[in-house]
């Protein structure tokens, strides 16, 4: 069985590095997905595909037409954890937060704590 987790990032540079740190760490290239710069419909539509909810889906989707970088790994479930605290190191955001440091330019140190316990609620389906 596998695991679908996502990370939403403020960029598409800190989305390369996570999706560099997950394939130092053995997932395949092929299982790390970046998206950035598509429309909302095909994010949403993709994290549907993964299991998440269609509202939550489309927020990320919405959040994302502002900026941003969505990394959906797709993980055996016994490396599900091991993905997501590689996220949670590059600080993961919820589409929320990253709407707010997008239009307001907030400092990359706000929320952190709390975006990750968020992050861990929503960051994870299984299928």
């Amino acid at each position: 069985m596998t695991t679908s987790i996502i990370g939403l990032f403020e960029s598409g540079d800190i989305a390369s590095k996570v999706q560099d740190e997950l394939t130092k760490a053995g997932f395949k290239k092929d299982t790390v997905e970046i998206l950035q710069d598509v429309a909302a419909s095909k994010i949403s539509s993709r994290l549907v595909e993964a299991g998440y909810e269609k509202d939550k889906a489309e927020s990320y989707g919405k959040a994302l037409q502002k900026g941003g970088a969505l990394v959906v790994a797709e993980a055996p479930d016994d490396k599900a954890d091991a993905a997501l605290s590689t996220m949670r190191k590059f600080k993961a955001l919820t589409p929320e937060v990253l709407l707010e440091r997008v239009s307001n330019g907030a400092p990359e140190e706000t929320e952190t704590a709390q975006v990750i316990e968020e992050e861990l609620e929503v960051g994870v389906a299984r299928t």
